[in-house]
């Protein structure tokens, strides 16, 4: 599969944060701010369970979507069993899972020493009232960005795996919708077409950014026979 995206849209950016040299400079009344508000492996938990069911629903509905796309009957809803596209799902949660509330940490931290900087006889009271008003700000952004991140994440990575697992259906392949912004996105669609889907993903690390819409999508040239269509991975 594409290497994983964090949420600030590189891979494993995220981890090199080192949030606990931000709380080394402060004093003991920010230390014990960043201890009482900071997010622990009870927050990763939480996280990865949420975003393990989400991505799920997300992985099989792609698979169940390109099912129809490619002109076979539609499968309903689609349970992936275990094997490699299960494991790879796995990996990529906890990696993200843990990026993202160690960016919590040191964007805490960061949001504390400003604090401190703007009104030095801030008390405990004080911080926590404007941090409360920085998390809730801060919730609104990156909330929906990491969803429409991690929701594209898992429409590429169904797309991936399941052209990988009928590579006996031949296709050329495209990175659509054809406009963009970005110059790495406008780069996957001047290279249209591929010669395969698996080709396109070997190329093209999609998504290539926070909020990327672009996926790989197959080219067929004809109808698959009821028996091709029957005999499909949709991820079991």
């Amino acid at each position: 599969m594409s290497e994983p995206i964090s949420a600030s849209g590189h891979a494993h950016e995220v981890k090199s944060l080192d949030w606990q040299a931000l709380v080394d400079q402060m004093t003991d009344v920010q230390r014990l701010v960043h201890l009482a508000a900071r997010h622990t492996e009870d927050h990763v938990r939480v996280r990865r369970e949420t975003m393990i069911r989400e991505t799920m629903e997300h992985y099989g509905e792609a698979i169940r979507q390109e099912v129809i796309h490619i002109g076979c009957p539609d499968p309903g809803r689609v349970y992936l069993r275990e094997g490699a596209a299960l494991r790879g799902i796995a990996t990529h949660i906890n990696e993200v899972a843990a990026g993202i509330e160690n960016t919590f940490n040191y964007d805490l931290a960061r949001a504390i020493l400003q604090i401190g900087a703007e009104t030095p006889t801030a008390n405990r009271w004080v911080y926590a009232y404007r941090l409360n008003g920085w998390e809730a700000e801060r919730m609104a952004s990156r909330g929906p960005m990491i969803g429409e991140t991690e929701t594209s994440w898992a429409i590429n990575a169904a797309k991936e795996a399941f052209w990988q697992n009928n590579a006996q259906i031949r296709a050329a392949a495209e990175v659509v919708p054809y406009p963009t912004k970005c110059p790495i996105c406008a780069e996957y669609v001047a290279g249209n077409p591929y010669p395969s889907m698996d080709a396109l993903y070997r190329r093209c690390k999609l998504p290539a950014h926070p909020r990327c819409p672009h996926h790989g999508s197959p080219l067929l040239d004809r109808r698959l026979t009821r028996d091709e269509c029957r005999d499909l991975w949709i991820g079991g």
